[in-house]
């Protein structure tokens, strides 16, 4: 062996110990990543990124996908570990691979082309972030891809690969945003490039050549905007999924930073699932703001990926599944259904009518399309004397429902039902932020004190009801949202007490033109009955000693059984199993 190959061997043995260590060493990471790229190949014997890396060369790809769990899989889980933890600081090492993975491609097609071979002919390096044509995605680990609830974000997540899940209630426009600014001299025609570090630029006005400086003259750099390099820009907010908010507290946010092929996907309203890294937000403010900077560090999320969720109710645990399947093959189907029944807000006594539509609300209905859409969402109104339970139906429900708001009456604008046009603190552009009926998309929406709602604002809800769209014409934002909600309403009467003599619409106070967008106008009525009202006191006393209804399970196992009801995780499951049948 010569003295070259023994320096080579001891240089790759250095490579090899260093990737298996825990602590970084880009260098050598750098040369494993290489090596994994040319050398992995999938299930099916292909060379999977040797052949992404191909259709980007040939423009028929636009990202680049790298799973980490490959990389485990290629045996070097510690490398798999580190790229998860320190995301952005080996983003652009990954980067770096992947251009000299990519062979070159003989088209010329735009201006950045010609600069190329423009810079390539003067001998001039050209940075490789002006001639990237594709986005890197990593995906995260197997095990750590469940997603962080919003507020279980903290300081140790900062800068490592994390999936959030949330709804988006605000978008903004997309914007370019200058990434690499590309001047030329007007005295020696040097081109210079300038790198955009975060949000600000401040850009060189003299040309730093070496041909200027032998001269000794002063080239004043000309922009060249239609060779430099623009990324589309998008900021989203992020609020927390309700079932990830405590009782009683206030739903957490957070700002998103979207870019390129991450934007325009996600519309207020919307649940998504983000992978991305946590980090400070770089931003100081514009003008005279950066000079009050304060010590306090605002936070946002940078998404790598984002994908849109489907389907409204969550994925049940593997023992829910197959006590539906076991149920699905009942042969009494009657049974079920009652038993179903039962099962909506069993601490109210009766109103097994009342809960048997209420449970036809939860399921819906199948969209049909023939020629023109037909919604399949139902509306219901409930309507009679107070103190029947009206507004604990409505609580139970939105409970049950995964994607529901709860709101009242005096508590609703139009605005915040629909949607308002406000404007960013950070960057001052004006964004849509979504109410509660397009935040409700594919959910219920309970509105209580449907009664004490102002006509203006009741307004808004006409559309809504039947087109299941939201039209905005605001501040130079013209758009439609979807907002393909049930509303389920609660309605007391304006006397007080209701009258027999008297329609719905002269007790209730509400437009006929409203109340006929209700499929179903349920009128309870609290009459007086000495057998009903004991057995209603029997019921209400024995909720309020022991927390649950007879022969329901409360959630520490006590009293009763399971025989008589079923559980609202149970439910919630077979209502998504029913969905998953008769898609909505």
């Amino acid at each position: 062996m010569t003295e070259e190959d023994g320096q080579e061997h001891i240089k790759k043995s250095g490579f090899a110990s260093a990737a298996t260590t825990k602590y970084p060493n880009y260098l050598a990471d750098r040369e494993v990543c290489k090596r994994f790229f040319e050398e992995f190949r999938d299930v099916s014997g292909e060379l999977k990124y040797v052949e992404m890396a191909a259709q980007i060369s040939r423009r028929e790809l636009s990202v680049f996908t790298l799973e980490l769990d490959d990389i485990e899989l290629f045996g070097q889980l510690y490398l798999a570990q580190r790229i998860q933890m320190n995301i952005m600081g080996y983003r652009e090492e990954i980067y770096r691979v992947i251009d000299e993975l990519i062979p070159e491609a003989y088209i010329v097609e735009d201006i950045v082309d010609y600069l190329v071979l423009e810079a390539r002919t003067a001998g001039q390096p050209l940075p490789s972030i002006l001639t990237r044509r594709y986005e890197l995605v990593v995906m995260p680990l197997s095990s750590f891809s469940e997603p962080v609830p919003l507020r279980k974000l903290r300081g140790s997540s900062i800068g490592t690969l994390v999936v959030l899940r949330g709804i988006c209630i605000a978008a903004t426009a997309v914007r370019p945003k200058l990434s690499m600014l590309v001047s030329v001299c007007e005295v020696c025609a040097e081109t210079t490039f300038q790198q955009v570090v975060g949000d600000r630029l401040t850009p060189l006005m003299v040309c730093q050549s070496q041909r200027c400086k032998l001269n000794n003259t002063v080239g004043r750099l000309l922009p060249q905007y239609k060779a430099s390099k623009f990324v589309r820009h998008q900021e989203l907010r992020l609020q927390e999924l309700p079932e990830y908010v405590p009782r009683g507290a206030i739903p957490r946010t957070i700002r998103v930073v979207c870019e390129d092929e991450q934007t325009r996907i996600a519309t207020p309203g919307q649940v998504v699932k983000i992978i991305g890294t946590y980090c400070p937000d770089p931003s100081t403010g514009q003008g005279h703001e950066a000079f009050k900077a304060s010590t306090m560090v605002k936070t946002l999320f940078r998404a790598l990926r984002i994908d849109l969720e489907r389907r409204s109710y969550q994925e049940a645990a593997d023992d829910l599944r197959v006590q539906v399947e076991n149920l699905k093959q009942h042969p009494d189907k009657d049974a079920v259904v009652e038993k179903l029944t039962r099962s909506i807000a069993p601490e109210i006594w009766g109103m097994e009518d009342v809960k048997k539509a209420l449970l036809c609300l939860l399921v819906g209905g199948s969209s049909v399309a023939n020629g023109i859409r037909i919604r399949s969402d139902t509306n219901i109104c409930l309507m009679g004397d107070p103190g029947v339970a009206k507004s604990q139906l409505l609580k139970w429900i939105a409970s049950v429902a995964p994607r529901s708001v709860f709101t009242t009456g005096k508590g609703s604008s139009g605005v915040g039902l629909t949607a308002s046009v406000t404007r960013d603190i950070y960057t001052g552009e004006v964004m849509l932020e979504g109410g509660a009926l397009v935040l409700s998309d594919r959910g219920i929406c309970c509105i209580d004190e449907f009664d004490k709602m102002d006509d203006t604002d009741r307004t808004a809800l006409h559309e809504v009801m039947e087109q299941q769209m939201v039209s905005i014409a605001k501040a130079g934002i013209i758009t439609s949202l979807n907002a393909r909600t049930s509303i389920l309403a609660a309605a007391n009467p304006k006397y007080g007490r209701w009258r027999r003599n008297l329609t719905p619409s002269e007790n209730v106070n509400l437009p006929p033109a409203l109340l006929s967008r209700f499929d179903v106008l349920w009128l309870l009525l609290d009459e007086s009955n000495r057998e009903r009202d004991a057995e209603l006191s029997m019921h209400v006393t024995y909720v309020h000693l022991h927390g649950v209804a007879p022969g329901t399970v409360s959630d520490s196992g006590l009293y009763g059984s399971s025989n008589e009801y079923f559980g609202k995780d149970f439910l919630r499951a077979y209502i998504g199993e029913v969905k998953r049948i008769h898609p909505v």
